[in-house]
Formats: structure tokens, sequence, C-alpha cells
């Protein structure tokens, strides 16, 4: 009744549209008839000019905002003209589109964005072209990309390489480093007394952070210009070629970086002739038992100085010295500041990296455990005595680089550990790392486990959710594996074996469930399952195993009736005494049921991708689909270690096929059934 409803009302749907007319399947549509006197298939015929224009006539070089290009198409009279198909080219930056028609209005619109390729400063023309008509163009200034130079010292002395670092960032609109940015270096003399220096490089690119290192060296007294150019941007820096008698320049200490015990004083101390008085700046501790962070200090015998302390906090400073009438004139050198080694009292231990692969073939993989000493107040602690050491170990020759050692000014020791051949469990390997005392008692340690990866924790075998026909006779079923490690992580490149066996067969039929007798919705309705046959699995037919589908249909061990619904949903019952002597028989043919093959086929060996995942498609007959269970085994083997994953399920039929009763019943039935 349902059915006709619903086909009745699907037949007044398709006569109301029929009713609406119009080929096309719509209602309600207008057609338009061009006229021939406004019309001659393209509008260029009577354009007379087009002009472009813009929202703003600069754009950042970051991407981040954009300008909106607006092309206008005029005819003789000054009117506008829709319908126009306007070309757009750009010399740099990004467009939305390549050609646009005109609008009612007379107007094609574009959008033009710095892009990402390239963060230059630069000037982006964009070009407006109608067929037959002079090109329109105009012009946008993508800017916001600088680049600056930090320079450790101003005042250069021939003789010494390099006398200054240098550190030139490049940046975009946004301020972000601009990866990969090509910059040119040079070097002129300038001014009244031209002097010369060398360069360090003349030319690199920038790395992640935007960031390009060199040195300059003066070579003849005078003053020299240093240029970096790139990103469309040129960034300059003065510098004086002196000797170094006449040289600004921290003289003292001698070392950069230099190192400062908290609670002790470091006398910094700068050769400043020509100069009055300096100024002395840090951005770790004081100056002078003071307060402060900065104070400017008179220039005796052309020589300044200021001591520079830290009661309680350690950590690199960075100390700058300058004129204090000209701040050009500068020089700076670093100071790492630690807590002495009596002072020690905590130590923590990190690594690299979590997971480390077995060392094979010769290549060693290694993993870099960083220990750092501290006081109680969290300070590093520098020449602190560390021990490192390894345990739960595998056996496999993993080894560290060193075993002792002491930290360095900012607290910290490191020690390499070389897996060996083995892998771990899923605890790892631990290392540990012991701060000692002066009389090499335990202050405190510290211990961080690495897995050394690779051992297959557990390899998991699943099927997909359609079944497809592979041909009129087999079906087809989406299957994979995936291995992962015993930190649950993706081994990739692990091979993997399948082997599929056909572990129960089941008697039985498909059923109509549908009580409408025009339709069908069969399902699968098992009398029974029972044991492959092949105990053993090693097909042949051994002694005792061939026992045949028996008289026992539902598998429960007596002999009694077992009722189905047949195709008319009529129920029906059939008793387990199929030869009427009152015995519950077995009924041997000969053979071992169920056959091998009927459980499916696979690919013998998959090998895993990046997520440890390998795919394959299970085949069998649609003659066993819902009459076998199948049993599907994935063995994998990773440097030496093996694990198997198994999945059982019975074979899934296409539920279209199945659904409309066109698969056979139970090939195990027996005889007269």
């Amino acid at each position: 009744m349902l059915k006709s409803i619903k086909i009745a009302l699907l037949s007044l749907v398709i006569a109301a549209l029929g009713a609406c007319g119009g080929g096309d399947g719509f209602s309600g549509g207008t057609t338009v008839t061009p006229d021939p006197a406004t019309s001659s298939g393209s509008n260029s015929a009577v354009t007379a000019a087009v002009s472009l224009g813009t929202s703003q006539v600069s754009i950042k070089s970051d991407n981040s905002d954009n300008a909106t290009i607006t092309a206008t198409v005029l005819d003789a009279n000054n009117a506008v003209v829709p319908g126009v198909t306007v070309a757009f080219k750009a010399s740099g930056g990004q467009l939305t589109a390549s050609a646009v028609e005109t609008d009612d209005k007379g107007k094609a619109t574009v959008i033009l964005s710095s892009g990402s390729s390239d963060p230059s400063n630069r000037v982006a023309t964009v070009t407006a072209t109608v067929t037959d008509l002079p090109s329109a163009q105009i012009p946008i200034q993508i800017s916001g990309s600088t680049l600056t130079i930090a320079a450790s010292k101003t005042s250069l002395v021939p003789g010494t390489a390099p006398t200054a670092t240098l550190t030139l960032t490049a940046k975009n609109a946004s301020g972000q480093g601009v990866y990969n940015a090509p910059l040119t270096l040079s070097v002129a003399g300038i001014g009244a007394t031209p002097g010369a220096a060398t360069l360090s490089i003349a030319t690199g690119n920038t790395d992640v952070t935007g960031v390009l290192a060199a040195s300059i060296t003066g070579t003849s007294p005078g003053t020299v210009r240093l240029s970096v150019d790139g990103l469309g941007f040129t960034a300059t820096q003065d510098f004086t070629v002196v000797g170094a008698a006449s040289a600004f320049q921290i003289t003292a200490p001698a070392s950069s970086p230099a190192s400062l015990a908290i609670g002790s004083n470091l006398t910094v101390t700068v050769a400043a002739p020509g100069s009055t008085s300096v100024r002395f700046a840090t951005t770790l501790g004081v100056w002078d038992g003071s307060t402060n962070a900065m104070v400017v200090k008179a220039v005796s015998g052309g020589v300044a100085s200021a001591v520079l302390s830290s009661a309680v906090n350690g950590g690199v400073a960075n100390v700058q010295v300058f004129d204090a009438s000209d701040a050009s004139v500068q020089d700076s050198t670093a100071v790492l500041i630690a807590a002495p080694a009596s002072s020690a009292s905590a130590i923590t231990l990190q690594s690299d990296v979590s997971v480390l692969a077995p060392s094979t073939g010769g290549s060693s993989n290694q993993a870099i455990f960083t220990a750092t000493v501290k006081t109680a107040s969290l300070q590093p602690v520098a020449s602190a005595p560390v021990v490192f050491s390894i345990s739960n170990a595998t056996g496999g020759g993993e080894s560290l680089s060193i075993a002792y050692g002491l930290t360095d000014s900012a607290g910290e020791i490191r020690s390499t550990l070389s897996s060996g051949t083995l892998a771990s469990t899923q605890n790892g390997v631990v290392v540990t790392a012991t701060v000692l005392d002066g009389a090499g008692a335990t202050i405190a340690a510290d211990n961080k486990s690495i897995v050394i990866g690779g051992t297959p924790g557990s390899v998991v075998v699943g099927g997909g959710t359609v079944v497809s026909e592979l041909d009129s006779a087999t079906y087809s079923y989406p299957m994979a594996v995936l291995v992962a490690d015993t930190n649950g992580n993706a081994i990739s490149g692990a091979v993997v074996t399948l082997s599929v066996w056909p572990a129960y067969y089941a008697k039985g039929y498909w059923i109509d469930t549908d009580p409408d007798p025009k339709a069908k919705l069969c399902a699968a309705y098992r009398f029974g399952a029972f044991l492959n046959e092949d105990s053993n699995e090693n097909l042949t037919l051994d002694a005792g195993e061939d026992v045949g589908p028996g008289e026992d249909l539902n598998n429960n061990g007596i002999l009694d009736s077992v009722s189905f619904f047949d195709n008319s949903f009529v129920a029906t019952t059939i008793n387990d005494d199929l030869n009427g002597n009152s015995v519950l028989d077995s009924l041997p043919d000969g053979q071992l049921t169920p056959g091998n093959s009927a459980g499916g086929a696979a690919p013998r060996t998959l090998t895993t991708d990046a997520n440890g995942v390998a795919t394959f498609n299970l085949s069998y007959l649609k003659a066993h689909a819902a009459w076998i269970k199948t049993r599907i085994r994935a063995n994998v083997k990773v440097y030496g270690t093996e694990t198997t994953g198994t999945v059982s399920f019975w074979l899934p039929a296409e539920k279209t096929e199945a659904e409309d009763c066109l698969l056979p019943h139970s090939p195990f039935n027996p005889a007269g059934l």
C-alpha cells in the first residue's frame, strides 16, 4: 500500500513538472533575444575606451591586504558597455583572475595581493586589455619589507679578523623573518678620509628566522660604509677603521663570551681615545654594585671601566658600550653568568628525541641528552661534575659519548646516546645524570627513558564498509593493516605477511523477512557454525577429520527439529534425522569441508606506508558470502621481533544483492535441503 502511494505521488510530481513547460526542466524562465542593433556577438565593436582604478595604491609585502582593481569599459558616447571580456595581467604580485567580463555597469574587477612567493618591495603594474583597444595600466606599490644590520662594534682595527660580527635580518611587512631571502653585501670607503675593509661573504641567503651572519674586517684607516641589499630594500652601517691605539673597543675581558660567577665581580674596560665618557649597558646584572643596568663613566687616560655583577640571577648578559656623545660608536661582548659548583642543588635531564631507531648496516642513530645543573633558586651552576649512566639496556650495544664531565657557564653538559642493533621494550632505555659534590657524593640525579623504536608493538587488521562486485560470481572487500611500535609510532616500510583461512562454515538459507509478498528483504539464517574439518590446517585429510556437514542442523548435539521461514514467509520445520534412522549421524563426503580457498584470497605480503598502513582487497566467491567465517592473520617482523594480529568475520555480502534474495543458500547444507 505504501509503495502504491509513493508511486502515485511521484507520478503527480512528474506531471506537474511537465505542465510547467520549458524543455530545460525549469519553469518561470525568460528568453532574451539579442537586439541586432546593439549586439554583434562581440561588444568590442562598440567599445571606445578602457580605464583602470584601484581601491588603494599600496599593499603590504606579507600578503595581508589587497587592492581592488576595477576596469571600466565605455563606448564612443561614454556609456558603459556590459558583457565585454577584459584581460588582466600584473608584472608582480598575485591576481584573482586573468579575464573578467564587464557587468551591467561596464565594470570588471580583480583583486591584487602581494602573494606569498616574493616578499620583496617592488612596483606591480596591472594591465587591462580589451580587444582592438589600447591597454590601460596602473602601478601598485608593494612595500613593508625591511633589512636591519646589527654589528658587534663599529670601530675596526686592521689586522684583527673578524673585527666585527654582523647580524643581518630580513623581515616582511608584519615583522616576520623572511626565509631564504637573497642578500648582497658590499663595502666602500666614504667621507673625507675613505677607509677600506673586507667582508666574509658577498652574498648569502637568510635562515628560517630571517637572519644571515657575516663579519667585516678593517684593512685601511678611514671611514667605510657597509651596504646590504635585498627584498627591494637597502640598509647601511658606517664603520671607522683606526689603529689599535685609536680604536673604541672593549679590552677586558679579552674573550667573548666571558664567564662570571653569581656573587662575583667582572671589570669591563673600554679603550675610548677621543671620547670624554662611555655608556655601559647590560641585559643581565648591575654595574658597580648599584641597582642600575646602565651607567655612564668618565674617560681617564683614554680608558673607562665599570664593574659588572649579579647577586642572584644567572644567564647570558649582552654587554654594550657606547660613546656617550655618539651612539653610533660602540662595541659589545657576551658574559655567561652562573653559580659556582659548590651551590649545586638540582639537576634535570632532557633528550632531543623520545624515540630512536636501532643502528644497523654501519649507520648510527643518536639522541642528545642535556643535563642542566641549578641552585636551589634555579640559577645555572658552572663547572659542576656530572656522571652519565645507562640502565635497562637492550644488550644491543647502545653507548654514551661521555660518562663524566663539567657543566659549562650555562650550567649544561651533553652526552650523546648511540643506539645498538636491538630495539627496546615500551619502557625504553634509561639514561641517568647525577651531579656530585667535591667529595664525589651524590647531590641530585635525574633520568630520562628513550624508546629504541622499531619493535612492532601491534599489527591490527580491519575491514571497510562497502563490498563491491569483482565479477558476476566474485566479491571484493577492502581491508587494511596498521603496524605501530611499542611507543605507538607508525612503522613505515614494514613487510606484513598475510594468511587467510576459512575457520568456520555454516548451514542455512537466505530468508525473505518482508511480510509484503510484493517486496523482498532477505537475511541469512544460519543453522549453526561448524569448525573447519582440517583441524591441524595442513590441507591433508587426516584420520577422523572428515565428519561431513552432518544431520545436526543447529549444532546442538541432539536429535531435534529446526524451524525457519521460507520465501513465502511461511514457517517450515526440518527434522535433524534426514535418513530416518532415529540416530544423529554424521555424513562424511570424503573431503575436507570447507576447502581452504573458501575463506577468500589476499596478497601474500604488504609493505606499510609512512602512516604504518597497508591496504589490500580480499576476494571471495558470492556463494560463500554469509556462510564462511574467515580468519585473517597478519604477521610482521621488525628488527628480529615478530608479532601477529588476527581478525575473524563472516564474509559479507553486497547489500543490494543480499536483500533482493539473489544469493544462493549455503553450499554446505546436507543433501536434500
